[in-house]
């Protein structure tokens, strides 16, 4: 084996400028469940919930950065617990990607308004357009404010929220990077 891969190195060499290694790697969809979050009753009959989801993406996106790398935002789901057991009352949910950087501007990710998509209970924000995250990744943590409008339930709740990614990283191993 080591005869094998002293032959392979030695022939390498004089591939000078060739390409040993060549990879494509994607990852379809690797969702990030935030911790469940308490939600007061509202008073009123119709209202509007604004809840901001920080992820400390540091440490989720800075081996990307490093790599020839897109991540894009994949969509969300979000789902009740406790007392209320379906999102039916949503008639309307925003959710953007924003930066503590003034530089990165925040960004509408999915918007609805009468045909918000559920799935067994659960509101299911698809991305609206594609849109490389690493810019607010290395800007420091990423926040997702999530917007619901419609009649909110009266008793207090539980909302549970996954905000999913997808990446394309592709790598590649010259000859001059072997020594």
């Amino acid at each position: 084996m080591r005869h094998q891969l002293l032959s392979l190195l030695v022939s390498a060499g004089s591939l000078a400028g060739c390409t040993l290694v060549d990879l494509e790697v994607e990852v379809r969809r690797a969702c990030a469940t935030q911790p469940p979050v308490a939600i007061e009753g509202f008073p009123e009959t119709h209202g509007a919930l604004e809840h901001e989801l920080v992820f400390d993406s540091e440490a989720l996106l800075a081996q990307f950065a490093a790599l020839d790398a897109e991540v894009e935002f994949a969509g969300a789901s979000v789902r009740a617990a406790g007392p209320a057991t379906g999102l039916a009352f949503v008639e309307a949910a925003s959710l953007e990607v924003a930066s503590d950087d003034p530089a990165v501007a925040a960004v509408e990710l999915h918007a609805c308004d009468g045909d918000c998509a559920q799935a067994d209970g659960a509101l299911e924000l698809a991305p609206s357009a594609a849109l490389d995250l690493l810019a607010y990744a290395e800007a420091g943590p990423m926040t997702f404010n999530l917007g619901l409008v419609g009649s909110l339930p009266h008793e207090a709740w539980t909302m549970e929220v996954d905000v999913c990614l997808a990446a394309q990283v592709h790598y590649a191993l010259g000859t001059s990077d072997v020594r």
